[in-house]
């Protein structure tokens, strides 16, 4: 997580102290999103994979995807522990 990244969800979290640090990381990986390095991709290969729906987003179409990363990101994404100890 980049140093301004944290800053900000420090800041959140102080600002939101009722408001768990888990819901605000959700809240910021929506807002972001989220890049996958071709080591992450491999390492979820077997997962579940992403299922589209009407209201699913990608920055590039899925024509432009030329390694197929449209199927290839898991469907779910589990976070546990990480710089600010997220819980399951």
């Amino acid at each position: 997580m980049p140093d301004q990244q944290r800053d900000d969800m420090a800041s959140y979290s102080e600002k939101y102290p009722d408001v768990p640090k888990e819901v605000i990381l959700k809240e910021d990986i929506m807002r972001l999103g989220l890049r996958f390095t071709e080591a992450s991709l491999k390492a979820a290969e077997g997962c579940r994979e992403k299922v589209y729906f009407q209201f699913s987003w990608d920055v590039a179409p899925v024509e432009r995807m030329e390694k197929q990363e449209h199927i290839r990101v898991p469907n779910y994404i589990r976070i546990r522990g990480g710089p600010i100890e997220e819980r399951r």
